[in-house]
């Protein structure tokens, strides 16, 4: 009797077509994908359902059950494309603040840096300290977020902290919790600042005026990568044939889907509410599978500025997670604690 197949949670977005391609090529039946949004393959992940999975990268801190898999996942280095904030022609003032705020944050993590060194958490702390009493004299759009992504959603709360301070932010979250019925009774806006991922965000974005996408929104305030998602177990064994297959598909796809994306085309390609055939091979070269020391540093700061949002700081257990993460990495010691 042959072995029962590696369970793997999935997610069925287009920026994961070329790598489940190769995946399926090179298992010869060794695995079977089952398929969810990023916040049910992570619940998945955490209750045993599948054995391993490319999870939503905060799923990480929230969850002490879950162990990084291998160095591979979902980052761009820029805009993303398929994770924004859409806004309104009556948002543009809005929009202007965050350009404007952008720059300003950007410096102050630059001094940071410098005077921090390689201390991605104290970097954290001295960007987040010089925020967080803020209060910004700007009218912000009522938020509509999604429960489709938990990453996508806790990187809008720390960017949310960081341009109005903590107090509102804090009032803007809140809000987010109604429906949008709920919002036009109350005479808040007659439309929503949307957070939109995946597929869904490269069908609407003609329906936007402009968006903020916070791949690249990132990539201004820090210089680094974004790491949307990550390949992470339940288990402390994953089988080393299991990472190597991860491993080696990652590395054909990432290559092949920037030199002849067209061997990854669906039969149908798919189109944009208005029409358009939506550009894969243009998305395609922006979504990184294999990840590098870089997105490792950018992880830490983000969870560092993470958990500042939700009021507590445990920077001793992050130090202690990164230092195995950094293993997985390089097999040198944790760049966590330079």
């Amino acid at each position: 009797m042959g072995q029962a197949p590696i369970q793997i949670g999935w997610i069925p977005y287009w920026n994961l077509l070329p790598l489940k391609h190769e995946l399926k090529r090179l298992s010869g039946g060794q695995i079977k994908l089952t398929s969810g949004h990023p916040s049910v393959v992570s619940r998945w992940l955490a209750d045993g359902v599948v054995n391993v999975a490319p999870a939503s990268s905060i799923a990480l801190l929230k969850s002490r059950n879950l162990e990084m898999a291998l160095p591979i996942g979902i980052a761009s280095e820029g805009p993303v494309q398929s994770v924004y904030l859409g806004l309104h022609r009556e948002h543009e003032t809005f929009w202007e603040f965050t350009r404007e705020r952008q720059v300003i944050l950007a410096e102050r993590l630059r001094e940071a840096r410098r005077l921090c060194g390689d201390d991605m958490r104290q970097s954290a702390a001295a960007l987040w300290e010089s925020s967080r009493a803020e209060r910004a004299a700007v009218a912000v759009p009522p938020l509509k977020l999604t429960t489709a992504s938990a990453a996508s959603a806790a990187l809008t709360r720390v960017l949310l902290n960081l341009w109005l301070g903590e107090n509102l932010a804090s009032l803007v979250l809140a809000k987010s919790a109604m429906t949008q019925d709920e919002i036009l009774n109350k005479d808040l806006g007659s439309r929503t600042m949307e957070l939109v991922i995946g597929d869904e965000a490269l069908q609407r974005r003609h329906e936007f005026w402009k968006v903020l996408d916070l791949g690249q929104i990132w990539l201004e305030l820090t210089g680094l990568p974004f790491v949307f998602g990550l390949w992470q177990t339940s288990s402390q064994v994953l089988p080393p044939s299991i990472r190597y297959l991860v491993a080696e598909a990652a590395s054909i796809a990432q290559a092949r889907m920037r030199v002849e994306p067209c061997c990854y085309f669906p039969e149908t390609i798919p189109l944009t509410g208005d029409g358009k055939d939506v550009d894969l091979a243009a998305y395609w070269k922006v979504i990184q599978y294999k990840l590098t020391e870089r997105h490792l540093r950018s992880l830490l700061l983000y969870f560092s500025l993470y958990q500042r949002t939700c009021g507590r700081v445990e920077d001793e257990l992050i130090t202690e997670r990164f230092v195995r993460w950094s293993k997985i990495w390089t097999g040198a010691d944790s760049i966590a604690t330079r």
